[in-house]
């Protein structure tokens, strides 16, 4: 996301299976570098169904 945060781009880091998948950070920071982004939106699937919707966690 830009300074606006407005979406600079959309990246498929990873599609796994039922069981799950793996993801490796350095993929994810060197895409955010590449944009010149000055913040990041993650989102994630939940192929059980099984979800809860969690607004406004942040990881520190």
């Amino acid at each position: 996301m830009n300074q606006a945060y407005k979406t600079l781009g959309i990246y498929e880091i990873s599609s796994g299976g039922i069981a799950g998948t793996v993801v490796d950070l350095r993929f994810i920071l060197s895409a955010v570098l590449k944009a010149n982004a000055i913040s990041l939106m993650m989102i994630h699937n939940h192929p059980s169904g099984k979800f809860t919707i969690i607004i406004g966690k942040t990881i520190d």
